[in-house]
């Protein structure tokens, strides 16, 4: 993954979209290079008021420029945190209202196959995952937070995929954006059990144990292609979850690796959205940060705000598939 700053805007971009005919512009936005106040500042894409939507506009012209896309436009969703998966219509897409309508939907994955057209996600510590079929020019963008991650969406995704364009599971690249590492991500018990009880001890993996009485980490993820910060297991960040933090990149890694797409065709940010408030929003670093049910209860009578950073993909061209 490659970290560009182009104009002052700052976002990771994948090199594996990218072949010697084709390619699939895509681009992890970052919050640096904008125009929105404080909360929100500055690259924000969530903002609702009518200032806010101004400034996302002009933040939506910035990133275009970064790109090399003027104007650039993408189609996005409500996200709810589940599994529905749907298509960009390129027929429906000449109307002038129809980015409005289709925002209005809801649902956490958007596929299309139609060149030039960029579908995308909003995140501030969910997972962004783009998903590119070189022969088709079909992608994907999927919002996977923990709920999405236990409804298996990027594996949906990935046979949605299949089914819509033809594509197959060992042609398709992957890539997972920024989102809350394992160093940060705290979650209980139950959290645990939850996916314990649904996907059986291979969910372990995506598991980090902590000691009840030193903090010190007692189970390691391995092999995972991620990393996380052990200073902050150590110093006993997982105690606020009960000694136990779940690493959201790996487990999704692992889910498109059963889907069929090859693990060296799966490119990672390795870095964590709570780490690095100068680079990345964070719901839970900026809004909730809980360390007890009163502090969640306080943070949400107090309306704290942060913003949301955009990830997009834009479809490449189709080419004749090469049968083996």
């Amino acid at each position: 993954m490659e970290r560009r700053s182009v104009k002052g805007v700052a976002y990771f971009t994948s090199e594996g979209f990218k072949d010697s005919a084709r390619y699939a512009l895509n681009a992890f936005a970052t919050r640096i290079g904008g125009v929105s106040g404080a909360p929100f500042n500055t690259l924000d894409f969530g903002a609702v008021s009518e200032n806010g939507l101004k400034d996302r506009a002009d933040n939506l012209l910035r990133l275009g420029f970064a790109l090399g896309v003027e104007p650039l436009e993408c189609a996005l969703v409500k996200q709810v945190h589940g599994d529905t998966i749907v298509k960009f219509d390129p027929v429906d897409a000449k109307t002038p209202d129809f980015l409005k309508r289709f925002k209005a939907m809801e649902a956490d994955a958007i596929v299309t196959a139609t060149r030039g057209v960029a579908v995308g996600v909003l995140t501030a510590d969910c997972l962004p995952v783009f998903l590119y079929d070189p022969v088709t020019g079909a992608v994907a963008a999927v919002h996977a937070g923990w709920r999405g991650t236990f409804l298996s969406i990027v594996k949906k995704t990935v046979a949605f995929m299949v089914k819509e364009y033809g594509a197959r599971p060992v042609d398709l690249r992957a890539a997972l954006g920024p989102c809350i590492g394992l160093c940060c991500y705290a979650v209980s018990g139950d959290f645990y059990e939850k996916f314990l009880t649904s996907f059986g001890n291979s969910i372990n993996d995506f598991f980090l144990f902590s000691s009840a009485a030193s903090g010190q980490a007692s189970a390691q993820v391995s092999g995972n292609g991620t990393s996380y910060d052990k200073s902050k297991v150590e110093s006993g960040s997982l105690k606020k979850g009960g000694g136990v933090a779940f690493d959201l990149q790996a487990a999704n890694r692992a889910q498109l690796i059963e889907a069929g797409v090859q693990a060296k065709q799966i490119d990672n940010v390795h870095e964590c959205t709570a780490c690095n408030p100068h680079h990345f929003f964070s719901y839970r670093r900026d809004v909730t940060a809980p360390s007890s049910e009163t502090d969640v209860a306080q943070c949400a009578a107090e309306h704290r705000e942060t913003g949301r950073m955009l990830s997009m993909v834009m479809a490449g061209a189709r080419v004749e598939r090469t049968e083996p």
